[in-house]
């Protein structure tokens, strides 16, 4: 999914009015696809009212207004949360689509208009959209406080009430459950997703090649794009259509990160999972490895990898289609060893992470002198360490960071944290746009190795496999946070809820 800012929108609609594609017609289309987004998630019986501004966000709610009563919806009414809106298209588009709509007049009976709100089971915020600045006060915070009030479906268009278009707030705000976007994902999405709820955009009808050079340098997911990042099983499918995948991962302090590593891999998809750890963590390990195929290695006199165990390695690496190392193996000089042994010898795509990551940062030229495709999961700190720049830098620009090492090296890098980024050695950047604070614990990155190391197996490329196993990972994390709470989104619960994400 493109990002456009809100001036660019503007611009972007301008260009394909120009182009034959009205103002009308857009707006037409964007009312009626939020509409059929609206109908996903409520009843024929809810009884619905629209907030509508006075500009072409207004609009835009006098159209999904009147499609939904057309469609069936009888309970179904307009408040005027700003007064009369005059906008020439918008009056036009009033006169069409509410023929047979209660509208209210919040400048002229507030009481009523509140009254309204209290008892609607579903409401559309369609007041500021792209254009909103400052702080709601007065009483339109009052009417945006009594849509917040209670347990009820709240769409917003475009971008909730409250909420700029580059995602800052500094006040109430409608608290939306759903956002429908017009045409492509606005900053706000990505950067105050945790503001708009789940996010979905429509098509207003502007080609999505249309004016390129007016977008944003990054992109986003939602969750219509999986569809087309993840193969579907074949009926006819068996486990060697799936990849095989061999992670090493784990020490005689760390077996909860080979544990969470593996089991990544398995809930994600791989065919088959080798699980290669030090074998005095077998005790902690093996009983807990139910789908893998266990290979317990040589372990040194610390309970980490030994130089012993590398013949092992060899032998399951020309085995794997892809290998994931460094999730608790530890940072000393059989460790670092094995990093460079996995990276130099390696045919398919490694997935490095965690002390992986630590022991490369002591001798980065790995990186140039290895032939396979490397993806990188560095957190801001193991970010640190691999640039020698401070973390405050890193964190100042993380697209800028993620940007040029990826281009200098020559590898994917995801650059964990809020708004995780992934940089392509060719220059593409995702920024993904889920997650939650929850999520920021001891594990989390473990989990996702195991899930981007599955879809590299699937066969999906190092970039699509790094930008999928992120926001798989991140919907997952906020699929724990509704059901537990933010601060109960543990690594097992996130593994247990991937399969009701995928």
């Amino acid at each position: 999914m493109k990002v456009i800012t809100a001036d660019n929108m503007r611009l972007l609609e301008s260009k394909a009015n120009e182009n034959g594609l009205s103002y009308e017609t857009m707006m037409i289309n964007a009312g009626e696809n939020a509409g059929k987004v609206i109908e996903k998630y409520i009843n024929t019986n809810e009884t619905i009212t629209v907030l509508c501004g006075k500009g072409k966000n207004g609009g835009d709610g006098f159209v999904i207004a009147g499609y939904l009563k057309e469609r069936g919806y009888d309970d179904v009414s307009v408040i005027l949360a700003l007064g009369e809106n005059k906008n020439e298209l918008c009056v036009k588009m009033r006169e069409k689509y509410l023929g047979d709509v209660t509208v209210y007049d919040y400048t002229e009976s507030g009481g009523q208009c509140l009254a309204a709100v209290n008892k609607s089971s579903v409401i559309v915020d369609a007041v500021f959209g792209i254009g909103f600045t400052g702080i709601i006060t007065g009483a339109l915070e009052e009417l945006f406080n009594t849509a917040n009030l209670r347990e009820r479906r709240r769409f917003a268009v475009d971008i909730p009430s409250g909420v700029t278009s580059d995602g800052e707030n500094n006040g109430v705000y409608f608290n939306a459950d759903v956002t429908i976007t017009m045409h492509a994902f606005k900053p706000a999405h990505v950067f105050a997703h945790n503001l708009c709820g789940e996010t979905e955009a429509v098509s207003i009808g502007i080609d999505e090649n249309f004016c390129p050079e007016l977008y944003e340098n990054y992109f986003t997911l939602g969750k219509n794009d999986l569809n087309s990042l993840i193969p579907k099983r074949r009926t006819d499918a068996n486990k060697g259509d799936f990849g095989k995948a061999l992670i090493l991962a784990g020490s005689y302090n760390m077996s909860g990160a080979a544990y969470f590593a593996v089991r990544g891999a398995v809930e994600a998809g791989a065919g088959i999972v080798y699980a290669g750890f030090p074998d005095k963590i077998y005790s902690a390990l093996a009983p807990r490895l139910s789908e893998p195929l266990i290979l317990p290695m040589e372990s040194d006199n610390n309970g980490r990898f030994s130089p012993r165990a590398l013949k092992k390695i060899y032998e399951y690496m020309n085995k794997s289609s892809v290998i994931a190392i460094g999730p608790g193996i530890g940072v000393d000089k059989n460790t670092a060893v094995l990093s460079e042994f996995v990276l130099l010898n390696s045919k398919n795509p490694v997935i490095i992470d965690a002390d992986g990551i630590n022991n490369v940062s002591l001798n980065k030229d790995i990186l140039v002198r290895s032939k396979c495709d490397i993806i990188m999961t560095p957190h801001p700190g193991e970010m640190s360490r691999l640039t020698s720049k401070s973390i405050s830098e890193i964190q100042s620009d993380r697209i800028l960071s993620a940007k040029s090492f990826a281009e200098q090296y020559g590898v994917t890098l995801v650059l964990k944290g809020a708004n995780t980024v992934v940089a392509s050695p060719d220059g593409r950047i995702f920024v993904n746009s889920a997650g939650n604070p929850g999520m920021a614990r001891g594990g989390s990155g473990d989990v996702l190795t195991g899930i981007i190391t599955a879809l590299v197996s699937r066969g999906l490329s190092s970039f699509d496999a790094s930008c999928a196993g992120v926001y798989i990972h991140s919907l997952a994390g906020d699929y724990v946070k509704n059901r537990y709470g933010e601060n109960s989104v543990t690594p097992t619960r996130v593994l247990d809820s991937l399969g009701s994400v995928f």
